[in-house]
């Protein structure tokens, strides 16, 4: 289960520029070759009240380790279609990428 966390700084980016970010960056997670099976995938997006020295869009993809395949395939994976999605989107502003592989237990629907 991929959970997608941007932070991005809402005096260079709308809402709506993040929003469409976080839908292409789920549909890229689900559609990966890199990952066992995954089924869903969640984005979160905030904007911080308190901004020193702020790039205009963060990434921060969390997975855990168990589902990946290849990390290094995976993040060149990523990085790849997100390149070819802000060209597809037309989407202009730099974004900043980090995967996390998480060594965690989750449990859903308690």
């Amino acid at each position: 289960m991929p959970t997608i966390k941007i932070l991005f700084d809402d005096t260079k980016v709308s809402s709506e520029e993040i929003a469409e970010l976080g839908e292409g960056l789920r549909r890229i997670c689900l559609g990966s070759e890199n990952l066992d099976n995954p089924t869903f995938a969640f984005a979160y997006a905030n904007s911080p009240a308190v901004k020193v020295n702020m790039e205009p869009i963060e990434v921060y993809i969390l997975i855990s380790q168990e589902m990946i395949l290849d990390t290094d395939k995976l993040f060149a994976e990523i990085q790849h279609k997100l390149g070819l999605w802000k060209k597809e989107a037309s989407f202009k502003q730099l974004i900043n990428l980090t995967l996390m592989p998480m060594d965690w237990n989750i449990a859903t629907d308690i």
